[in-house]
């Protein structure tokens, strides 16, 4: 603004519609560059973007003129609104290449939603102090730089605010449901803003109230496609987690068949392996007996729970828990689990273990403990895992906020998090002391019951002892 009348001083611009024409589209380059910085931009952006801006300063001056010759026209003002909107898309198109359509399409509605509210705020503010600003700006100084400065420092601030508040990069993803949603929501926009924003011209000069009406209406449509956009981007954030969960659980589908064979072949082994020893221990002295004994045994893992997929997760965590010298103890029934896809257990089960194992390297030898039961009680699964940890755990949203270092355990806890929404299940994580408590509960399809009745532990000392005596 303050540049704009200092030309204007000096008989550069003598149209007080051009003027009015620069600010705006000032304005929506603003917008426009500020919300979509995040995007890719194209290879000769800095050469583009100066021509950009000298079109459009070309272009305000041209509705100005043409303003001055049909100033009481409502087409016409509805047709340089809808000028501005094209360009902004446009300014898109030409400085970035982003491959995803619709998230150009979102930021374009969202520069033109912040630069909307901006106007509409400081219009507001204008009418409230007694000003209308489509015959002035905001006069609280003599000097008319002063003014000019206020002027800017407002609409930037307020920007920067919104900017603040809609920082979120826009990402979505190749959804029909989501892409038609922004579709809608453009020609919402298109639509509404460019009626409304002629009846605020057509009502500036001669209905004070109703053109504080359109302007409030104004503000209110842009918030809520502002809102609907926030939306949008968090269900596409959601649809991309369950597409990387889908692609997840595929892998480990054929992980855990893999895993099973390789159990299957290592008991095999180890059951070989315990006859060879029974025919050949007369020919070895006992401390070599005890030696190969102890090693069979490590491998030789009884595991029955009544469900495979639960037996196979128990089997190579153990191995894990041994190699780390981690206690792990268990008391599972696999009863009901079979009404559960074999992927959704096999990640579920892995990714609470693997959790706990990580959280309990890192802690004093007499704790590291973990403790993992499984039972079926009043047709739910109910999974207990409880272990001890170093260091804090910050739960938010039932999930723990992780540091960089420990990002892995975040989006552990947040893929659990998700197979047990897909379900119809609940998770509750908290933390007592330096011990974490993980507990879910799945409902079961089918009918089931079930006879086990195993008391949870609700203190400290309580759980302690429970997970010394079952060792």
């Amino acid at each position: 603004m303050i540049i704009v009348y200092y030309l204007s001083t000096l008989g550069i611009f003598n149209n007080i519609n051009q003027i009015i024409y620069i600010i705006e589209i000032f304005q929506y380059l603003l917008c426009t560059f500020l919300f979509s910085k995040k995007l890719p931009r194209r290879k000769h952006f800095f050469i583009i973007l100066p021509i950009v801006v000298i079109f459009y300063i070309a272009w305000a001056c041209l509705l100005g003129y043409l303003r001055s010759l049909w100033p009481n026209s409502s087409i016409f003002k509805m047709l340089a609104t809808l000028s501005f909107y094209s360009l902004t898309l446009m300014t898109l198109i030409i400085c970035y290449k982003e491959k995803q359509w619709t998230n150009t399409l979102l930021t374009w509605v969202t520069a033109l939603s912040i630069r909307e509210i901006v106007d509409v705020t400081y219009t507001l503010v204008s009418l409230f102090t007694g000003h209308n600003p489509r015959e002035s700006i905001l006069m609280l100084f003599d000097n008319m730089y002063l003014n000019s400065l206020i002027f800017d420092l407002f609409h930037v601030l307020v920007v920067l605010f919104l900017y603040w508040l809609f920082r979120k990069k826009i990402n979505t993803i190749k959804d029909k449901s989501i892409s038609l949603k922004i579709v809608t929501i453009s020609l919402m926009m298109l639509l509404a803003l460019v009626i409304i924003k002629t009846f605020i011209i057509i009502f500036a000069n001669n209905n004070l109230e109703l053109y504080t009406c359109c302007e409030a209406l104004m503000g209110l449509v842009c918030l809520l496609l502002l809102l609907i956009r926030t939306n949008i981007l968090k269900e596409s954030s959601y649809k991309l987690d369950h597409q990387i969960m889908t692609q997840v659980l595929i892998s480990n589908q054929a992980q855990y068949e893999a895993l099973k064979t390789n159990i299957e072949v290592i008991n095999m082994k180890a059951h070989d392996m315990r006859h060879q020893l029974e025919k050949y221990q007369d020919k070895l002295t006992q401390e070599e007996v005890n030696s190969i004994q102890k090693s069979i045994d490590v491998y030789d893992k009884n595991i029955n729970t009544g469900n495979p997929v639960l037996d196979t997760v128990l089997y190579s965590e153990s191995l894990i828990c041994d190699k780390n010298k981690i206690r792990f103890t268990y008391l599972c029934e696999g009863k009901g689990l079979e009404h559960f896809p074999s992927s959704q257990l096999y990640y579920l089960f892995s990714n609470i273990i693997d959790n706990a194992i990580e959280a309990s390297k890192d802690v004093e030898e007499e704790n590291k403990i973990i403790s993992f039961n499984i039972k079926c009680k009043n047709n739910q699964i109910v999974i207990d895992e409880c272990n001890y940890f170093k260091g804090e755990r910050n739960i938010q949203n039932g999930l723990i906020h992780t540091t960089k270092q420990e990002r892995r355990h975040g989006y552990g806890m947040k893929s659990i998090r998700m197979i047990v929404s897909d379900n119809n299940g609940t998770m509750n994580v908290r933390t007592q002391g330096n011990m974490f408590f993980l507990i879910i509960n799945l409902p079961i399809p089918n009918s089931v019951t079930s006879k086990s009745k195993i008391n949870k532990p609700t203190s400290h000392d309580e759980l302690k002892n429970v997970l010394t005596d079952s060792l």
